[in-house]
């Protein structure tokens, strides 16, 4: 019987950070038009686990300038996109990191953003919220509408009048992306 040796392979190295000093005004206007907020909330995040434990501070408003950013590169048609991934406490804000560009890209360039939860009440209740803070050009689809609901929701996400659209995983795995979204760039 041959027995294969163990390795461990080390991740491969962080690239180097640069996230923008600061967002552009439009979003800051955003975030007191939508938000009611005249700041952004800053974050203390890990630097780098492997090493060791020092924490930096940074503004949610960086990061979603950085988002921004890299959705405007790939509008462009640039291939050197950066992807962020963040993990944070509950309560910590993090549904602005999305729902903020979300809401700019849509405003600026008509793009559409979906967001994936199997979390059903999570998705009403974050619909709902912005809906009550007065955007709305957000929606939502899961198995909880009737299909006469679904299909006008899907109408307004292609027609453009939705720019952050939440999706169940079992309505995106049931269809082409096309059915939901049309000629949309998401």
């Amino acid at each position: 019987m041959d027995v294969q040796e163990a390795t461990t392979r080390r991740l491969p190295d962080l690239k180097e950070r640069h996230l923008p000093e600061n967002c552009r005004e439009a979003v800051n206007t955003i975030l007191k038009e939508t938000y009611g907020y005249e700041q952004f909330r800053n974050l203390e995040i890990y630097d780098d686990l492997f090493k060791g434990k020092e924490k930096l501070c940074i503004s949610q408003g960086q990061l979603i300038e950085n988002v921004i950013q890299e959705a405007e590169k790939a509008w462009k048609g640039e291939t050197k996109i950066d992807n962020i991934l963040l993990t944070a406490p509950t309560g910590s804000g993090k549904s602005m990191l999305f729902q903020l560009p979300a809401i700019y890209l849509g405003k600026e360039y008509n793009l559409l953003t979906i967001v994936v939860s199997p979390l059903k009440a999570l998705i009403v209740d974050q619909v709902e919220s912005l809906q009550e803070l007065g955007y709305m050009r957000v929606a939502y689809a899961s198995s909880d509408l009737s299909p006469e609901q679904k299909m006008e929701v899907y109408r307004q996400v292609r027609e453009g009048e939705i720019d952050l659209f939440y999706l169940s995983p079992e309505l995106l795995l049931s269809y082409d992306i096309k059915h939901f979204v049309g000629e949309r760039r998401i």
